[in-house]
C-alpha cells in the first residue's frame, strides 16, 4: 500500500493521520516518509494557528526538533520530550496556584583581564 505523503488538502483542513498499522509500516520500511509526514502535519498545524501564536509555536517546534536531533535513539527522544512536557505542566500547575516564579535573570558579568593590544603586538612580532 503506497501512501502519498504531501497529498493536497483543502485550505482549512488538516491531513488525516494514517491508521496505526500504516504508521508502523512507514516506521519500519520508509522512515524518511514517516518523518516527512510528521513535518508536513506539524507545519499544517502551525500554519492554521492564530497569527499571534505562530512565533511561539515555531519556537517550540524548533526546540523539539533540536532535542530530538541531540538524542541518540528514538526512545531517548521520547523520554526527553516527555520530560519537557511534564516540566511545562508543573510550571502551569504552579502558575494556576499562584506559586510560579519566573526564572531569575542572570547577573553574570564579564571582566576584561587584558586588552587586545599586547596580543596584537605579539602576533605582529611573530609575523616578522
Amino acid at each position: 500500500m503506497n501512501m502519498t505523503i504531501a497529498s493536497p488538502t483543502p485550505p482549512g483542513e488538516l491531513t488525516e493521520l494514517p491508521d496505526p498499522d500504516e504508521l508502523h509500516r512507514l516506521a519500519e520500511q520508509q522512515p524518511e516518509a514517516l518523518e516527512a509526514l510528521r513535518q508536513h502535519m506539524v507545519q499544517q498545524l502551525i500554519d492554521q494557528s492564530p497569527q499571534r501564536l505562530k512565533p511561539r509555536l515555531q519556537g517550540l517546534q524548533f526546540r523539539i526538533d533540536m532535542e530530538r536531533e541531540r538524542c541518540k535513539t528514538p526512545m531517548a527522544a521520547c523520554l526527553k520530550l516527555s520530560s519537557m512536557m511534564h516540566d511545562q505542566l508543573a510550571d502551569l500547575h504552579d502558575s494556576l496556584l499562584g506559586r510560579y516564579e519566573p526564572a531569575q535573570e542572570s547577573k553574570a558579568s564579564v571582566t576584561c583581564l587584558q586588552s587586545r593590544k599586547p596580543a596584537l603586538a605579539v602576533a605582529e612580532a611573530l609575523e616578522e
